[in-house]
């Protein structure tokens, strides 16, 4: 980005690909014109564009645009993991929001955040669950382990994990098809909620013993995501 470019009062386009490539890889001149913008700008999308961009940078200066975003409004349709998502990811529209504001931080950032994990329920999809989690890692709180305890004590939320010398089917388990709800995706439910109560301090080793059973499982992708939280630790 040119200094000539910076020093024209250029509006960022965040609708491309390629634009916001460009942001990021110049993020000092990016954010005096995202800043800008972000005051100036009227349309309501368009600042919260803004926000998470700037969010994604390391700024906060949206964070007040985030936090009403993610307080006003209800959970919205989250996805699964599936051959056929709508958006082109695994996020719903809600779940950027919670993941741009969980780049903040503070006690009002920590409320929502926790707001919507009490929102949670076991027919919400993995996404919900994961956008939380990512939101979480810098807004550890123990008042996240008695949300994340109902929903693993809920009926059918855990026995998942499938390890070696297990009398279960395990071809049909372990493909991603055009359902979100599956056995693949309650897997990767169960297992991010455990790694959150884990992270956030555990309760009487519930969080710690179900990554210990995903460490030996057969999938090795849910293998590795279970050993990095237990090697990641409690914070």
């Amino acid at each position: 980005m040119s200094r000539e470019v910076s020093q024209k009062r250029v509006q960022p386009d965040l609708s491309t690909f390629r634009s916001l490539a460009v942001v990021m890889l110049h993020p000092k001149q990016s954010l005096p014109l995202l800043n800008r913008e972000l005051k100036q700008s009227t349309d309501t999308n368009e600042k919260i564009n803004y926000a998470k961009v700037l969010a994604a940078l390391g700024s906060e200066s949206g964070r007040e645009v985030l936090l009403h975003e993610v307080k006003d409004k209800p959970w919205d349709k989250g996805f699964g993991l599936t051959t056929h998502r709508e958006t082109g990811n695994s996020y719903s529209d809600m779940d950027r929001l919670i993941i741009a504001l969980g780049n903040c931080a503070g006690k009002d950032v920590q409320d929502a955040i926790m707001e919507k994990l009490r929102a949670l329920d076991p027919k919400h999809l993995w996404s919900h669950y994961r956008s939380v989690a990512i939101a979480l890692q810098n807004n550890r709180t123990r008042e996240a382990a008695e949300p994340l305890v109902e929903l693993l004590e809920s009926p059918r939320f855990t026995g998942h994990a499938q390890h070696y010398g297990t009398d279960k089917t395990i071809v049909s388990r372990k493909i991603t098809s055009a359902s979100a709800r599956n056995e693949l995706n309650d897997a990767l439910r169960e297992l991010t909620t455990a790694g959150m109560l884990y992270s956030v301090g555990d309760h009487e080793g519930m969080g710690r013993k179900i990554l210990e059973v995903y460490r030996n499982e057969i999938g090795g992708h849910l293998a590795r995501y279970a050993e990095a939280y237990l090697e990641a630790g409690q914070k």
